[in-house]
């Protein structure tokens, strides 16, 4: 959901298809949009001035996973430390900042404490049905490991949007990387089968 705090009684509950020989899949942490320094009015203009369009729908989109790295989009993260800032940039130049207060402040309200539950799908004869295998909890995410998880490429920023909408902008993380993120790694539920 897009709900800014934790599901149940202060937990984030995040669940997810377990994938049969599947590589580390990206799973999302928090949706957050950015404070924009680029001096563009609206979103639609950000669209225009960053994004592509998408012959296939016939209309401009931004649909763009942003590393330290710049993507073929022009687009990059870049982190200040003496400023405590994150910064999307568009072909080096800074468009819109994360500061660290913020980033922690999103961390505490929705990731204090998370439960990764995976399960196994087939085809039912109602629809799909699921077969819950693993539950992993996490507990005390720290902003400087989410930093350092930025800086290595580990997490990155997905802007999500098309004219007319912004489905939100989101950090995402590879799932074999989650504990590097918390302080506390419990796996309490794991099906041998």
């Amino acid at each position: 959901n897009n709900f800014s705090g934790p599901d149940f009684k202060g937990i984030e509950i995040k669940c997810f298809r377990l994938k049969d020989g599947a590589a580390d899949q990206k799973k999302n942490l928090f949706l957050q949009e950015p404070q924009w320094v680029d001096g563009l009015p609206n979103m639609n203009s950000r669209i225009k001035a960053y994004g592509y369009i998408d012959t296939e729908r016939n209309r401009n989109s931004l649909y763009s996973s942003v590393k330290v790295k710049q993507n073929s989009h022009g687009l990059r993260i870049a982190i200040d430390d003496k400023k405590r800032e994150l910064s999307i940039e568009f072909q080096k130049k800074q468009i819109a900042i994360y500061p660290f207060d913020l980033i922690e402040k999103r961390l505490k309200e929705k990731l204090s404490d998370s439960v990764y539950i995976g399960a196994k799908r087939r085809k039912g004869r109602d629809g799909e049905e699921f077969h819950y295998c693993t539950l992993t909890y996490y507990a005390n995410p720290s902003t400087q490991e989410f930093v350092n998880l930025v800086k290595s490429g580990v997490i990155n920023i997905e802007l999500r949007m098309h004219e007319g909408r912004n489905h939100g902008t989101c950090f995402r993380i590879l799932e074999g990387k989650l504990p590097y993120l918390y302080a506390r790694t419990e796996r309490i539920y794991e099906l041998v089968k």
